[in-house]
């Protein structure tokens, strides 16, 4: 069974690409979290962790100096929740030459990575190139109120270690679009057509009445962080078995639609809307409870341009 605006078709797992020819709309980060430096560094090994009220992580900066000039290879990774959390986004690693006594900070790209708002994301950091100390910000060990909310811990060892500060050199930002486009979080799935619009939002719901009843909206996981810009998947019981991948096409040459495929390995009800942000059009796809979802391939979905 499904229901559309203005058609429709069944709907089962397929992945989302979008292309498209139209200005795109500006994206931009803003500030969630802003520790300062003070200069003073500490093992690598030692962790962090932070509370993230913003339903995306675009991107991390902190600062690091070694005791040997030279190259090095820094990795970063985000989890949710703990140290050994799914997650968050892709570890993002960045190369880049480090001198004794100086801080050098260093941005790592998360890409619109969806987070829960107000969860706790861990984070780990690794170096190749010898010995790397990271900016603990303006607080000696103890907890201390001038970064609320950011606590270095003794080690990694999960789920959050042992604190050890309340305090690291680290600004996170989230990403958010002017004008029309979509904003990606935990339960929404941004699409571009032109690079970095983000012109197409998808959203999932679902229910069922296996196990006593469990209903929800699906979690997104962008692929844009593993350089999948057009495409996306979402989960509903446990990110580690992700229910549905989705993409929409730009086939404005060949028909003047943009084309919408997904497909779905479950067969819980659920519904799916597929949202232009730039022309205000959507389509809606239902499949029924306790029925195995069919493979969609909807050719006159969306109207171009």
């Amino acid at each position: 069974m499904i229901s559309t605006r203005p058609s429709s078709r069944v709907v089962g797992l397929a992945a989302a690409l979008l292309l498209l020819a139209v200005a795109p709309l500006l994206a931009a980060t803003a500030n969630v979290i802003s520790c300062p430096f003070s200069g003073a560094g500490d093992s690598i090994d030692r962790g962090f962790y932070l509370s993230y009220s913003a339903n995306n992580l675009a991107g991390v900066t902190l600062a690091y100096t070694t005791d040997v000039a030279g190259p090095y290879s820094i990795t970063l990774v985000a989890r949710a929740g703990s140290y050994n959390g799914s997650l968050v986004g892709v570890p993002q690693t960045v190369n880049v030459n480090l001198s004794p006594g100086l801080m050098t900070p260093v941005t790592f790209n998360f890409g619109g990575a969806p987070v829960t708002p107000g969860s706790t994301l861990a984070f780990t950091q690794s170096a190749t190139g010898g010995n790397v100390f990271f900016d603990v910000g303006p607080c000696n060990p103890g907890s201390c109120s001038a970064c609320p909310g950011v606590v270095e811990t003794v080690d990694t060892a999960p789920p959050l270690s042992t604190v050890r500060r309340g305090s690291v050199g680290v600004t996170a930002t989230q990403e958010v679009v002017s004008g029309t486009g979509c904003t990606p979080s935990d339960t929404v799935l941004c699409i571009d057509n032109n690079p970095g619009d983000k012109r197409f939002q998808i959203s999932v719901t679902y229910a069922t009445t296996q196990s006593g009843g469990l209903s929800g909206n699906g979690h997104a996981i962008a692929l844009a962080p593993l350089g999948v810009s057009q495409g996306g998947i979402f989960w509903f019981f446990d990110r580690n078995n992700p229910e549905m991948l989705v993409k929409v096409l730009n086939a404005c040459t060949v028909n003047s639609k943009f084309w919408v495929f997904f497909s779905a390995g479950t067969n819980v009800g659920f519904r799916v809307t597929v949202l232009d942000t730039q022309t205000g059009h959507e389509r809606i796809y239902v499949n029924p409870d306790l029925s195995a979802a069919p493979p969609l391939q909807d050719t006159s979905a969306l109207s171009c341009p």
